[in-house]
């Protein structure tokens, strides 16, 4: 089972917006021109030039929760390699930034790109879904954990394992993979998909 390098930053129930999103985004953008100005003692007009604006990771960041999130996949085909590999490269730059200039964490962001991972996995054997990025090919998995099932569901771990009781009235199947809990690809989309909080693919 392969694990996204942002897992474990990301809580289930943290609620995500498209609008803290970009808010974010604007936070992490606004640290490198401070950063950028004090490394090179240049003024942030300078740093902000180099730069150049926000727009660009806030296009990324757009996308990107426009699938993740909302389940959105375009049918035009478009080739978004490069989108999820930036925002990936700017999310992990925003996380330095945490370390060793106390900056907010881009918890949102880091959501985003996790559900990201997880729904490529949920739609892996749709033959009306292609040309997933290959940087969430490479986060495929054949099942899911409860945390990453609790994840897309946006509840709290423990709400979905009491799922799995006999006793639920949507019981969610588990089967075990060594000596971890997870549950397959159908199963996972079958129960995720009566969720509220859940949008399963669609194409656009």
């Amino acid at each position: 089972m392969k694990t996204n390098q942002h897992l474990e930053f990301v809580h289930p129930t943290d609620p995500i917006s498209l609008r803290a999103l970009l808010k974010e985004v604007d936070e992490i953008f606004d640290v490198q021109v401070t950063a950028l100005s004090t490394l090179y003692n240049i003024n942030k007009s300078a740093a902000k030039l180099t730069l150049g604006s926000s727009d660009r990771p806030k296009n990324l960041a757009q996308v990107c929760y426009q699938y993740a999130v909302e389940g959105k996949w375009s049918s035009q085909g478009h080739d978004n390699d490069a989108d999820w590999l930036d925002l990936s490269a700017f999310v992990a730059t925003g996380r330095i930034y945490v370390e060793h200039y106390g900056a907010a964490p881009p918890k949102a962001l880091e959501k985003v790109l996790v559900m990201g991972g997880i729904r490529a996995s949920l739609d892996s054997e749709r033959s009306d879904i292609e040309g997933i990025p290959a940087v969430l090919e490479g986060l495929y998995s054949e099942c899911l954990t409860l945390l990453e099932i609790a994840i897309m569901a946006q509840m709290s771990e423990k709400s979905v394992r009491n799922s799995t009781l006999p006793t639920a009235q949507d019981r969610l199947m588990t089967t075990k993979q060594g000596t971890r809990t997870v549950v397959e690809l159908s199963e996972a989309l079958r129960w995720l998909s009566g969720r509220r909080s859940f949008n399963p693919t669609q194409v656009i």
